[in-house]
């Protein structure tokens, strides 16, 4: 976008040196506040032009960002990270804890499988293949993770799906090296983690299934105690057993 407008004249004549460089900063100014005009109008416009659609989209990222959902999903996969692999593991001897049966599954698509994805930096969309690094199913809602992460394991993608259809992806980071951490929460790192990026949200439809995933760190915070608890009993057992009691 191209506008003619006038600047501040600048003549050094027989101006005094004082004088010449105030017409200097004037005639900066002057340009600095034409283009700056130019710049709102034109942001103006096109904001007008998708305004409805605009504030729908930040009305659903607002409500993910405050529900906490994102890291209530990373959360998950952190606890759950090697679950599927164990399960499809022959040679470990490993099932779900009994208080979680009716709570989790395990989707049917195999782990390493490749996926492109599109990553928008600087006005430019980027593609980049990741593999899928986990993956679990909330027995209640249906609802299916799988977390996605890149060659160097550094930076992933979370997919959320409801009967088939994709509801929410967003990015996530490891938080191991410098370059994540411009992007992203310095709060956040930790080596076996993943944690969403700040407006990381790429996608969203549907958000009536937030509840069926923010309840599922409480199952997993009841099967914790019980495995303390059972682990306290098998102790106690032992030490009466051990002193004939």
């Amino acid at each position: 976008m191209s506008e003619n407008f006038e600047t501040h004249k600048v003549e050094r004549s027989d101006q005094s040196q004082e004088d010449y460089l105030e017409s200097l900063k004037k005639s900066v100014k002057l340009v600095r506040e034409k283009l700056s005009q130019q710049a709102l109008e034109l942001e103006k416009k096109w904001k007008t032009s998708e305004k409805e659609k605009l504030e729908l989209l930040k009305e659903k990222h607002d409500l993910i960002e405050k529900s906490n959902v994102m890291h209530c999903i990373t959360n998950i996969f952190h606890k759950t990270r090697h679950w599927k692999s164990w399960s499809e593991n022959k040679s470990v001897s490993w099932q779900l804890p009994e208080s979680l049966v009716d709570v989790f599954f395990f989707p049917s698509v195999g782990l390493g499988a490749e996926k492109t994805f599109e990553r928008i930096l600087f006005g430019k969309i980027y593609k980049s293949r990741k593999k899928l690094e986990t993956t679990i199913g909330l027995k209640k809602s249906g609802i299916e993770l799988f977390l996605y992460i890149s060659e160097e394991g550094d930076f992933g993608v979370v997919e959320v799906v409801k009967s088939g259809e994709l509801v929410l992806e967003f990015d996530v980071h490891s938080g191991r090296n410098n370059y994540s951490s411009y992007w992203c929460d310095n709060l956040y790192r930790d080596l076996n983690k993943y944690y969403p990026d700040r407006s990381g949200i790429k996608f969203v439809s549907s958000i009536d299934w937030f509840a069926d995933v923010l309840e599922i760190p409480e199952h997993l915070e009841h099967q914790k105690r019980l495995e303390k608890m059972m682990n306290q009993r098998v102790e106690e057992d032992y030490l009466i057993q051990r002193n004939k009691l």
